[in-house]
């Protein structure tokens, strides 16, 4: 902690901080070469490597930093993963009509019936004739009492 309150850098600590301060403010192109190398699994290893090491063996404050620069540079660099990945949007009004040629548009008063009142619709009401004889029980009054 103590080192983190007092600034003790070396020179070489400063012109890395003023380097990544830079990169990251300003967004410069990397160079083809270092971004084919960058974008290889290999390349990925290496920048991870070289943070893990800045912020294990350097001011915590420059060590915070590279890893904020390492993501930078992986993200900017990464044209192999990214060209792979196809992003399509599909549009809506290109699909409505092909919906409406597989479903057709329901009649109004279909459009908020549920399957149950559809059912009931269609069987209710139920003739008296269909019914048969009108139906009485066999047993005599049990007085209350199961029969079993």
């Amino acid at each position: 902690m103590e080192r983190l309150t007092r600034f003790d850098a070396s020179p070489i600590e400063m012109i890395l901080f003023m380097l990544f301060v830079a990169y990251i403010s300003f967004k410069p192109v990397s160079p083809p070469v270092l971004s084919s190398l960058i974008d290889t699994p290999i390349g990925t290893a290496v920048v991870i490597l070289l943070t893990m090491y800045m912020f294990l063996f350097t001011h915590p404050i420059l060590g915070i930093l590279s890893i904020f620069v390492a993501y930078e540079l992986i993200r900017r660099n990464n044209k192999m993963t990214l060209s792979m990945i196809q992003y399509t949007t599909v549009k809506q009004p290109k699909i409505d009509p092909v919906i409406q040629e597989i479903v057709p548009e329901p009649e109004p008063e279909e459009m908020h019936a549920t399957l149950e009142e559809t059912i009931i619709h269609d069987m209710a009401p139920i003739p008296i004739d269909a019914l048969g004889p009108r139906i009485e029980p066999v047993v005599e009054s049990v007085h209350n009492a199961s029969i079993y």
